[in-house]
């Protein structure tokens, strides 16, 4: 039977029939043992008819250092005529080289667009993020954005 260690107590307690696949993870101590990761997320909710412009909502500093692995767009109200692109910034430069062209999108017409692919995806404590729109569709703008990245934290044991 395994021993289920909690916090910083100085028993433990054997749990019978425990399987580590039916059994959420207790706490932060029990991941930094194992060893595994954590996926951080940041959301920006942009309200109403998007429009282009530069840092919305501000500047978000990360707590932690990881790998960036995946950002989603979802527009209430799709975008016609062009795409709505967004494009995510690490210290002020878009995580995407510009001869890429792989910049998150929602196609026109579209009400969701995901991207998984990234120039830059190394993160550290205190690095900043920023989100920009760039293009918001030429008939009518996407709205209500909903715009998520995430970074996969490798937690280590201490």
């Amino acid at each position: 039977m395994p021993i289920i260690l909690l916090g910083n107590l100085n028993a433990a307690e054997i749990i019978p029939d425990f399987s580590e696949n039916s059994t959420p993870l207790l706490n932060e101590e029990l991941r930094d043992i194992r060893g595994s990761k954590a996926t951080r997320t940041i959301n920006w909710f942009i309200s109403g008819a998007v429009a282009a412009t530069t840092e919305q909502q501000g500047r978000f500093y990360l707590p932690v250092g990881g790998t960036i692995t995946y950002a989603r767009a979802h527009a209430k109200t799709a975008p016609a005529g062009a795409a709505l692109i967004v494009d995510i910034n690490k210290n002020g430069t878009s995580i995407w080289n510009s001869t890429t062209g792989k910049r998150l999108q929602i196609a026109d017409g579209a009400s969701t667009g995901t991207q998984d692919f990234f120039d830059t995806v190394t993160v550290a404590r205190d690095d900043y993020i920023t989100l920009d729109v760039d293009q918001v569709g030429s008939g009518t703008a996407g709205s209500n954005l909903t715009v998520t990245l995430e970074i996969e934290e490798t937690l280590t044991q201490k």
